[in-house]
């Protein structure tokens, strides 16, 4: 079950800084309830920006999901107790990462 939260009922105070997207890069982040998500990006295409979801609590980065990054909508799909929601497309060199906890 994802987590979601009625963004215009949030204030969002915290920014992740997060190295530019390149492929084989990862960002991780450490969720509210102790968990660790990390996120890939993987490539671009005419839809958007793909990124690729792990779950790496466990010390061994797990993938559970495949996704597109959109600006707006938590880079995690609600799947964790945090998440971090891009200001622009994550390739822009302006965009910003907000937290937001669930």
């Amino acid at each position: 079950m994802s987590n979601w939260k009625n963004i215009n009922e949030t204030l969002i105070t915290t920014q992740f800084s997060f190295p530019t997207p390149a492929q084989g890069t990862r960002s991780s982040i450490q969720c509210q309830d102790g968990a660790v998500a990390t996120w890939e990006y993987d490539s671009t295409d005419d839809n958007g920006d793909k990124v690729l979801i792990y779950d790496s609590s466990t010390g061994e980065d797990i993938q559970i999901a495949y996704v597109y990054a959109m600006p707006g909508r938590d880079i995690f799909c609600g799947l964790f107790s945090t998440g971090a929601i891009p200001s622009l497309r994550i390739t822009d060199e302006n965009c910003i990462f907000y937290r937001i906890d669930y």
